[in-house]
């Protein structure tokens, strides 16, 4: 069984914290493929009346103004969590943090932070923040799209893969799945990044590592009407955050194919910031 290392990296040889195996891929398409829903295990209700224990474990920082930093684990099923109480096992999924309303009426906090590490044997983090990102954000590095009551719809123009020249296909959302890293993408669109990948499903989508920078960028061309940046109007996710190495060497594409609603997983938001603002009610993505 071969441990997950990121492709790209300067020590991306060294053993990280995910393990990697056919059968926790498998489980976790499984649940990629069905709609969008709550985990059973623990509900997202469940999950924030419980939140207190968080801010528990944060007495110093009550009053200051400090922002609390968590650690997020990968597990076996390539499912992102975050501890509920410092020192305890119980981990809380990372999709829960996309409940725009019920955060904002129930947390002391204004923002959050998301940070998904391009190198998966690194940690990443949660930041939650009690300074909410301002007027001038919008001028920043990042995307901002509106949210009130989940942070997951994206408004699309077109979805698109561009190597050169590009080709595109309309669209009218994307759902952002923080619970599976899986990017899904429609017939045509994929058919033209699996001969570019030269891989299949029949090979478990493994590809030579050699391609990985010949790869193209898929691009979500964002609806301009529900969306404000001077960063770009495309949310583009590239080669390096949609493919993960094994250390075994063998590379393996994050996309598959899926009719009807779109879902971009958390390889998406690898190596770049993504913020919830909870006072502003949008979301944003680092260009």
């Amino acid at each position: 069984m071969g441990l997950f290392r990121s492709f790209g990296t300067p020590n991306g040889s060294q053993t990280c914290e995910a393990y990697f195996n056919k059968a926790s891929m498998d489980r976790n398409a499984a649940q990629w493929n069905a709609a969008p829903t709550k985990r059973e295990n623990i509900s997202a209700k469940a999950a924030f009346e419980s939140r207190a224990s968080l801010y528990d474990a944060q007495q110093p920082l009550r009053g200051s103004n400090l922002d609390v930093v968590v650690p997020i684990k990968l597990d076996e099923n390539l499912q992102y969590s975050y501890p509920l109480k410092s020192g305890k096992s119980e981990l809380i999924a990372l999709d829960t943090l996309q409940e725009v309303a019920h955060l904002e009426a129930t947390t002391p906090f204004s923002s959050i932070t998301i940070n998904v590490p391009l190198d998966l044997k690194t940690s990443g983090s949660v930041t939650f923040s009690h300074n909410a990102s301002s007027e001038s954000d919008q001028v920043d590095d990042k995307i901002w799209l509106h949210t009130s009551v989940l942070a997951t719809t994206i408004p699309l123009d077109h979805i698109g893969i561009r190597k050169g020249g590009m080709i595109t296909m309309s669209a009218n959302s994307v759902w952002l799945s923080l619970d599976t890293p899986y990017i899904s993408l429609p017939d045509s669109i994929f058919n033209v990044l699996l001969q570019a990948a030269n891989t299949s499903s029949e090979q478990d989508f493994v590809l030579d590592c050699d391609t990985v920078p010949r790869l193209p960028d898929l691009v979500f061309g964002l609806d301009i009407d529900h969306s404000w940046t001077l960063a770009g109007d495309e949310v583009v996710v590239r080669p390096e955050q949609y493919v993960m190495e094994t250390e075994a060497g063998k590379c393996v594409l994050l996309a598959r194919r899926r009719r009807g609603l779109q879902r971009l997983g958390w390889a998406a938001i690898r190596g770049r910031e993504f913020v919830i603002d909870l006072a502003g009610q949008k979301m944003g993505f680092e260009s």
